[in-house]
């Protein structure tokens, strides 16, 4: 197992190479900025042009089923709208989660089943970046394989239903809350090093282009993704 000095010495190495390597995310922000105008109750095609954005300009997405999705996720934002709209002025190391399980668990699901976990994340975090957290295939395994070798359980909440040609392998919503609830964990634990990266990035940037901590965490969590995640928690 690590060390401490280990898992700190990781977060010095990210430190460094984003001071080198990554001063801005233009796109990122051009999308987050552009869906803090968005009336959540009533969206419009800007919701749908947005969403596409960030997903595939910004996300680097592929797969053209999500992209006729879109739009289907409208009915499942504006239902949950009184809770994003919420959520959007909260930052998730500064909360308790468990009062908002339900819910969180639903809404992930819902858009899970119209456009698939990363999306959905994804999605969500562009509505609300301060209170929903980012994540993408390399990560989910990541995550998943690592809590697995330790515990021999999975992290991230997979079952399996029944299909046409088999067990499918799913990711469900208490999933994602898992995982919302260990970045607050991992923020808590390592806020000085993740903090001292904000600083540095956010230094010369406008007030419209400040990475939050979720932004920052999902650059840690891509820059460390061959680390077994479950030292880092």
């Amino acid at each position: 197992m690590f060390s401490q000095r280990e898992i700190e010495r990781i977060l010095e190495v990210f430190v460094y190479t984003q001071n080198l390597v990554q001063k801005d995310d233009p796109k990122y922000f051009k999308y987050i900025n552009d869906m803090k105008a968005v009336n959540l109750p009533h969206l419009t095609k800007a919701y749908i042009n947005i969403v596409q954005g960030f997903l595939f300009v910004w996300g680097g997405m592929g797969r053209t089923g999500i992209r006729q999705a879109i739009p289907r996720t409208q009915r499942t934002i504006q239902r949950y709208a009184d809770f994003l709209q919420s959520a959007r002025s909260r930052k998730l190391h500064q909360v308790d989660l468990a009062s908002d399980k339900g819910v969180i668990e639903e809404v992930f699901q819902e858009l899970h089943a119209l456009v698939g976990p990363v999306a959905a994340a994804k999605t969500l975090h562009l509505i609300c970046p301060e209170f929903f957290p980012l994540w993408d295939g390399y990560i989910l395994h990541g995550y998943d394989s690592s809590y697995k070798a330790k515990h021999g359980s999975l992290l991230i909440s997979i079952g399996q239903i029944p299909g046409p040609t088999g067990n499918k392998r799913v990711i469900t919503g208490t999933g994602y809350y898992n995982f919302m609830e260990l970045t607050r964990a991992f923020i808590a634990k390592y806020r000085q090093h993740l903090c001292q990266v904000q600083s540095v990035l956010n230094a010369k940037q406008p007030q419209n282009a400040q990475k939050g901590l979720l932004k920052i965490v999902d650059e840690f969590n891509i820059h460390a993704t061959h680390a077994p995640f479950y030292y880092l928690v």
